[in-house]
């Protein structure tokens, strides 16, 4: 006994296949050009070494920053937080990083007090936007 079984035509199964692969094509290239291009976002700051110098009255802040995305960013202030409270905030507006940049930031003449058995954590705000927190070494 012969079953008589259709299928689709050889014509109908390569427009299918052609419309799947231009879609799929379309699909990579919006993700790849949104990749390279940033998707919107300004970048990333990441702290790589945060050090608060004590020079008797007054300490220093030393930061290295790097951005981590594919735009340069803006720094606008960076924030010392110790047991959940701001202890210092100082405004660094037009610090630059170009995409894929380290710089240093240093703040002078902090003289806010600091517990030295508790942590200190660093905050670098950028493009309206937080950074991770970096504890910093005393």
């Amino acid at each position: 006994m012969v079953v008589d079984v259709k299928a689709v035509s050889g014509l109908v199964a390569t427009a299918l296949l052609l419309a799947l692969t231009i879609a799929g094509g379309v699909l990579l290239y919006n993700y790849v050009y949104g990749y390279l291009a940033g998707g919107g976002s300004s970048g990333g700051v990441e702290v790589v070494y945060a050090a608060l110098y004590d020079h008797g009255p007054v300490k220093e802040l030393y930061a290295e920053v790097f951005n981590t995305g594919l735009k340069t960013v803006r720094v606008e202030k960076v924030v010392l937080i110790q047991n959940g409270s701001t202890v210092v905030e100082a405004s660094v507006n037009g610090v630059s990083i170009p995409a894929g940049g380290k710089t240093a930031i240093v703040v002078g003449n902090i003289t806010a007090s600091v517990n030295n058995t508790l942590p200190l954590y660093l905050r670098i705000y950028y493009d309206g936007q937080p950074s991770k927190l970096f504890e910093v070494f005393k």
